[in-house]
């Protein structure tokens, strides 16, 4: 699997014009964000995530079909229209989030902000020696997850794609740079992640990205026969490493999070059948709160 970044994929270029927009959304409307006090931020943003939809962009169609896909005839078109805008109001609530992160998410404050739910069974999978896989998807905030892993497992390492515009690359910096994580690029992956699991090293990374070309596993998703690389399921049985599929789902209150340890998929069987079980333990989850899982990313 070619794990991508917790926040947003890299491009190999990004146009002079989309620059001048980023650099005015990190220094202008996130600074706004940031003085505001986030209860208010984010009623802001879902009012403004509310009007994007009224304005039908081609994200919402490509939100709907999925959700039709995904979910048939079990909801109404009613039902299908107030999910998708709620699918619009995360995406902006995970942007808000990301503004607090550094102020909300310290050594001694994250535990007011992330719930394990289920302790018990949490330090059970920290205490396990040896090495382990976090697996998750873009559902609820998975970069709050993973440094609240993080600092359970002390560290975990995170794979990521590396921003190359310098503006977005220290913003990056700026979410990831705290104690107990480690950021393994997406491009030295291949070769650090076998050395990391070999001495006995957590790893956290995003499971549901498709694989275009090449050998795959075919997996049953939401609604289609899709194609996942196999990483997971190989890295789990050379390594004889569990994989833990979580999730981070957002509550009603801002910047509050239920971290859940879904299901624990230990390194037996064929890699394939891993990687597949993998699949399985993440559509799950999605189904039991789809208004918190990034459909566009289908």
């Amino acid at each position: 699997m070619s794990a991508r970044s917790f926040t947003a994929e890299s491009r190999d270029r990004v146009p002079p014009f989309a620059q001048l927009r980023l650099l005015y959304l990190r220094r202008v409307i996130g600074t706004a964000i940031g003085a505001a006090g986030i209860e208010r931020a984010m009623r802001w943003g879902r009012w403004l995530a509310r009007r994007i939809f009224e304005l039908n962009p081609p994200p919402r169609a490509r939100v709907v079909a999925n959700l039709t896909a995904a979910c048939g005839e079990a909801l109404s078109p009613e039902q299908r229209e107030r999910l998708a805008r709620a699918v619009f109001e995360n995406v902006v609530c995970f942007w808000v989030e990301v503004a607090y992160a550094r102020r909300r998410l310290t050594p001694g404050a994250w535990r007011r902000c992330v719930r394990l739910v289920d302790a018990p069974r949490w330090a059970e999978v920290v205490a396990r020696p040896g090495p382990v896989l976090f697996v998750s998807t873009h559902f609820g905030n998975p970069a709050v997850a993973v440094y609240a892993i993080g600092q359970l497992c002390q560290p975990v390492h995170v794979v990521f794609d590396a921003f190359e515009m310098p503006l977005l690359r220290r913003w990056q910096d700026e979410l990831y740079r705290h104690p107990n994580v480690q950021l393994v690029s997406r491009t030295e992956a291949a070769a650090a992640l076998p050395d990391i699991l070999a001495a006995g090293g957590k790893i956290a990374l995003l499971g549901t990205h498709l694989r275009p070309r090449g050998r795959g596993v075919d997996v049953p998703f939401l609604g289609r026969t899709r194609s996942f690389y196999p990483t997971i399921g190989l890295l789990a049985a050379r390594h004889e490493a569990p994989v833990v599929v979580f999730s981070n789902k957002r509550t009603a209150t801002p910047f509050q999070f239920d971290l859940r340890c879904e299901k624990i998929i230990e390194p037996v069987g064929e890699p394939d059948e891993i990687t597949a079980a993998t699949v399985a333990a993440m559509e799950r989850m999605i189904h039991a709160a789809p208004q918190q899982f990034l459909w566009t990313r289908l």
